[in-house]
């Protein structure tokens, strides 16, 4: 989309006169950054997220993802507010012209701030904003859990954990057959260890995708602390599980961990200690948290291998992050993630 075309959107659908706009990075969804002219929101930059609506059950899952963060933002949690369109609807629609079907549009304010993706910080510094994001996460968690949802938000999509069929499909996009059996090796786990004792995990609503690049850091001036801002891309909020949230963000900072060359299991301990001061694991999750981790590296390196081949002019973005998952899944192999807990 151009830039007029966005331009258009957020003045009509929203009474907002843009300066700037700038598309950002995404795996999915068209994100852009809207550098805005005073308004009624009190607010000058902004999020525009178009999305491609599908089916009716993908604007059903947005409507859910908005009354969610309309929820954490009245709970006093860092999240962006939704700005609802000048009919007071969450999600907007609009027709481009190179779209076969209308596509929903919505707004959020903008966090400003720096990914953890983007920064590189001693051992001491990201033991410490391990330990924020872990608590961070699970207040969203908690704070979810007295939202009452219909079924708007199941588990689904090829980044579920359970979709094993899926990703054990793009398995054969792999070139090295010693990681490829490693993440056999792992699927077989779950399933046997996870899957089949589902019902042993505690359930919620969770973000679903608490990764190193939608954690938004603030550096204080002076002490040179990293703060949590907060956190962003709700897209695949999901009826789900604890355990399944923890795993993931535990296993994106450990490949953050090996990637700046610190000690990937300090680091662990310490988004595990934020989380559990505020939500508690079962001695069932503790049992399988690292064969659960395993599986996120596992998947991430069978999806982006997929994803890398389909998309070759998107391939450096996509595979940012291969080589440190890869160290990250022999490095819990190694140490026998059966018995790490």
């Amino acid at each position: 989309m151009d830039v007029t075309s966005v331009q258009h959107v957020v003045r009509e659908l929203y009474a907002v006169s843009t300066i700037t706009v700038k598309q950002l990075e995404g795996y999915a969804d068209s994100n852009y950054y809207i550098s805005a002219q005073p308004n009624q929101y009190s607010c000058t930059e902004f999020v525009l997220k178009i999305i491609h609506m599908e089916n009716e059950s993908v604007k059903c899952q947005y409507h859910a993802i908005g009354c969610s963060l309309q929820h954490l933002h009245k709970q006093g949690v860092q999240v962006s507010k939704l700005i609802p369109t000048v009919d007071g609807e969450m999600l907007g629609s609009y027709d481009f012209n190179d779209n076969a079907c209308a596509c929903g549009v919505m707004l959020l304010t903008y966090i400003q701030g720096q990914t953890l993706c983007e920064v590189v910080v001693t051992q001491l510094h990201m033991n410490d904003i391990a330990q924020q994001s872990g608590k961070a996460i699970a207040q969203i968690d908690e704070a979810l859990s007295t939202l009452h949802l219909s079924d708007e938000l199941q588990l689904k999509g090829e980044w579920n954990l359970l979709n094993l069929d899926f990703v054990k499909s793009c398995s054969h996009y792999m070139r090295c057959n010693k990681t490829k059996d490693l993440c056999h090796r792992v699927f077989n786990l779950f399933e046997d260890k996870v899957v089949k004792n589902l019902n042993k995990l505690q359930t919620g609503l969770i973000h679903g995708d608490a990764n190193d690049a939608n954690l938004i850091l603030k550096q204080q001036p002076g002490c040179g602390r990293w703060i949590i801002e907060g956190i962003i891309d709700f897209g695949d909020m999901a009826h789900s599980f604890y355990l399944f949230e923890i795993a993931i963000l535990v296993a994106y900072f450990m490949m953050k961990a090996f990637k700046d060359g610190l000690d990937a299991d300090i680091v662990a301990d310490h988004v595990l200690k934020g989380f559990k001061s505020v939500l508690r694991l079962n001695p069932f999750e503790h049992e399988v948290l690292y064969v659960t981790v395993a599986e996120v590296a596992a998947h991430s390196l069978c999806k982006t291998a997929a994803d890398a081949q389909k998309s070759p002019d998107n391939y450096d973005y996509i595979i940012q992050d291969y080589d440190a998952f890869e160290k990250l899944l022999s490095h819990i192999c190694d140490t026998n993630i059966t018995n790490r807990m």
